[in-house]
C-alpha cells in the first residue's frame, strides 16, 4: 500500500518541482528584460545628451540652441512678448591661447560655462556656441532688463582669477558682449534666429572695437 502511494504521489511532486522551476525561469526573465531595458533607456538617453550638451562646459551645443531658439521665437511671437539673445566671446583668446596652451584654454571656456550654469537665471537658455564663445537666450527680457543680465555676467567673468597650472601666476580674462532684442514692435518683421543672432554679432563687433570687456546692444 505504502509503495502504491509512493508511485501515486511521484507525479504530483514532479509537477510542482516543474511548476517551481518554470515560475523562477519567469521571474528571471522579468528580471533580465526589465534590466536590459534599463540599461537601454539609460545609453539612449546618453546618445540624447551628447547630441545636446556639450562635454567640456555642460551648457546646450549650438545646434540644440538654435532648435530652442525657434520654439522660443515662435512663442515671443505668439504671446507678444520680448526676447533677447546675447553672443558672448572671449577676447583676445587667440593671444592668451598661444601664450599659455589649449589646456588652460579649456579650463578658462569650462570655468566661465559654471558661471553661466550658476548665475544666470533659471529660464534663460545658455549654450557654447563656439570654440571661445557662448550664446544665451533671455526669454521675456526687454533690452534694458537683458543688459543688466548680461553686464552682471562680465563682471562676474573679469572678477575670476585664473590660475596657471605649475605656476603661482593667475590671469584675469574678459568677454565682450553683443546683446539684441526681438519686441513687439519687430513682431511683424522677417525675424528669425540667424537675423537676431546677426544682429547680435554687429553689436560684439561694436564692442570688441571699443576696446573689449563692454556690453554693446544692437540698434536699428
Amino acid at each position: 500500500m505504502n509503495e502504491l502511494s509512493r508511485h501515486l504521489a511521484e507525479p504530483g511532486i514532479t509537477a510542482i518541482l516543474v511548476f517551481i522551476i518554470f515560475i523562477a525561469l519567469l521571474v528571471a526573465i522579468y528580471f533580465f528584460v526589465k534590466d536590459f531595458l534599463k540599461k537601454r533607456g539609460e545609453s539612449h538617453r546618453r546618445i540624447d545628451m551628447m547630441t545636446k550638451i556639450d562635454d567640456l562646459t555642460h551648457l546646450y551645443k549650438r545646434n540644440f540652441f538654435h532648435t530652442l531658439f525657434e520654439s522660443e521665437l515662435v512663442r515671443a511671437r505668439r504671446y507678444g512678448r520680448d526676447l533677447s539673445c546675447a553672443i558672448i566671446e572671449i577676447d583676445n583668446f587667440d593671444e592668451i591661447k598661444e601664450k599659455y596652451g589649449t589646456k588652460f584654454c579649456d579650463l578658462v571656456v569650462q570655468d566661465i560655462g559654471e558661471i553661466f550654469t550658476d548665475d544666470t537665471r533659471i529660464h534663460d537658455i545658455c549654450a557654447r556656441y563656439g570654440e571661445y564663445s557662448f550664446a544665451s537666450l533671455m526669454p521675456e527680457s526687454d533690452m534694458a532688463g537683458a543688459r543688466i543680465v548680461c553686464k552682471r555676467l562680465r563682471g562676474l567673468i573679469e572678477g575670476c582669477n585664473f590660475e596657471i597650472d605649475g605656476n603661482d601666476e593667475s590671469i584675469r580674462v574678459t568677454v565682450s558682449i553683443g546683446l539684441a532684442t526681438c519686441n513687439e514692435a519687430m513682431q511683424e518683421e522677417e525675424i528669425n534666429p540667424d537675423k537676431m543672432m546677426e544682429m547680435a554679432y554687429e553689436a560684439l563687433n561694436s564692442a570688441q572695437q571699443k576696446g573689449g570687456n563692454r556690453v554693446e546692444c544692437f540698434s536699428v
